[in-house]
């Protein structure tokens, strides 16, 4: 189970929709499987069908929260013209286990639905398990 501010969903909607037809990316900060607050970080890929947090962003944060009770605990993207799932590229590209990753899809409506993942790597493979968001 994923905590997740209503107010933080609808932003990051909000930037999927902004985005267009790229896609948007940014970490998730937070503590334990509740976020707490949005970093977004500009798309560094080329193209509009995949994603690229700048790595600048991601490490200062990780110094900046680092005697802190927050952490950066996942990212979010969106999918501009697909599903709220995870690709076979985010499995291919994915780090950092336990990570919470965030997945806005478009599809063809460009009606923002996003959901939960948590990525593993471990004995059982790769993979991705969707969790449940909770909004507080």
């Amino acid at each position: 189970m994923i905590r997740l501010p209503e107010k933080l969903r609808e932003k990051i909607e909000r930037e999927a929709l902004a985005a267009l037809p790229q896609e948007c990316c940014g970490l998730l900060v937070g503590a334990d499987l509740a976020v707490t607050r949005l970093v977004p970080s500009p798309n560094l890929a080329n193209g509009n069908d995949r994603f690229e947090i700048d790595p600048g962003l991601h490490i200062g944060w990780q110094r900046k929260l680092r005697d802190g009770k927050e952490q950066v605990i996942g990212l979010y993207h969106s999918h501009p013209t697909g599903e709220a799932a995870p690709s076979d590229r985010d499995l291919e590209d994915a780090a950092y286990p336990g990570w919470i990753w965030l997945i806005t899809g478009l599809g063809e409506k460009k009606k923002p639905l996003t959901r939960a993942y948590r990525f593993f790597d471990d004995v059982a493979g790769r993979r991705f398990e969707q969790q449940q968001i909770v909004s507080e």
